[in-house]
Parts: structure tokens; C-alpha cells; sequence
């Protein structure tokens, strides 16, 4: 267990996740709590090399998701005390997220309940949390946690082809009842 974020944790929980790539590493942490020593305050914007380092991550998952590029394998690490939640305000008419680039890895880092949490409190249930509307994504380690209002669609809705859910938890509430479909 981690109890304060450092370069090497950071690297060591890298190298567990076992997911490699060529293309580019981003990096997300909104937490203010669960940082790295001198990291800056996390920010949705493109430019001084944010989201490129854990000392300077971006705010958001669906940010970084739109900095990726298509068939490059680019991925994008959420650092453990992560967490967003979603409402209908929030994303787009149909999804929390939007994971709509070929070939990204969302992986999140953590241990237990460290790892990144994801909540949809909508106010209908016809809005998904993560949308995955390429091929060949991967979503790995996420804690999924219950819905306190009316619950997603799904928290995952797989509508393209060779994607990959793997080590994720789903905490099902009272109104949770469906974690993941598939389209595809």
C-alpha cells in the first residue's frame, strides 16, 4: 500500500500494470491530497507539457483522452485519489466519458480502494458512464462506485470491437443495473 506518492511509487505502479506502449503517456490526478511532493495543481490545458508528467498532470480523463492520437497506443495513466463524477451536465448527451481514439489504454494505478473511483450520479439513466466508441481501447483497474441517483445505462458500454475491460470493480447499488454492455 502507498501511503505518500513519489516518483518511484509512481514508476513501480507503472511497471505492475504491465501495459507497454510506443506512443505517448499522459497522466491524470485531480486529487489535492494524493500527489507527488511539488506536483502542480492538476489542469486541463495543453501547453508547458501538461499531462505529460505526474508532477503536472491533467484534471480529467476525457482531456486526456482528446490529446491521444488514433493507432498510436497512447495511454493514459490515472493516479491513485483520482476521482470524478459525473451528473447530466457533465460530458457529452450520451456518456460521462468518451473514449473515441483507436487504440487507447485508460489504465488506472492503485491499490485497493487508492485506486481511481468513477461515479455517475445522473438525474435519467440513459447516459453512460465511459462510452467506448473505438477499437481496440482498454480500460484497466477502475473502481466503478454506486450510484447515489438514478444509475448510468451501463457504466461501460463497449460499442466497438476488440476492447478490453480487465480488474476493474463495480460497487452495484440500489439503483445500479448494468456494469457493462456490449454493442459490438
Amino acid at each position: 500500500m502507498i501511503t505518500m506518492l513519489d516518483a518511484r511509487s509512481i514508476t513501480n505502479l507503472i511497471a505492475e500494470q504491465g501495459v507497454q506502449s510506443s506512443g505517448q503517456i499522459f497522466f491524470v490526478n485531480n486529487s489535492t491530497t494524493a500527489k507527488l511532493p511539488g506536483a502542480a495543481v492538476a489542469s486541463d490545458t495543453n501547453y508547458d507539457d501538461w499531462g505529460k508528467s505526474p508532477e503536472k498532470p491533467f484534471s480529467t480523463i476525457d482531456y486526456a483522452i482528446g490529446q491521444c492520437t488514433h493507432d498510436r497506443a497512447d495511454i493514459v495513466y490515472v493516479l491513485p485519489g483520482h476521482s470524478e463524477t459525473f451528473t447530466a451536465a457533465s460530458g457529452s448527451a450520451t456518456a460521462g466519458i468518451t473514449l473515441d481514439v483507436r487504440g487507447v489504454a485508460l489504465v488506472a494505478l492503485g491499490e485497493g480502494d487508492q485506486r481511481p473511483k468513477l461515479l455517475a450520479n445522473f438525474s435519467v439513466s440513459t447516459i453512460d458512464l465511459i462510452e467506448v466508441t473505438a477499437d481496440s481501447c482498454r480500460i484497466k483497474n477502475f473502481i466503478f462506485s454506486a450510484s447515489t441517483t438514478a444509475a448510468p445505462e451501463a457504466r461501460i458500454d463497449l460499442a466497438q470491437t476488440d476492447c478490453i475491460v480487465e480488474d476493474c470493480r463495480f460497487d452495484c447499488g440500489a439503483f445500479d443495473t448494468q456494469s457493462i454492455t456490449i454493442v459490438a
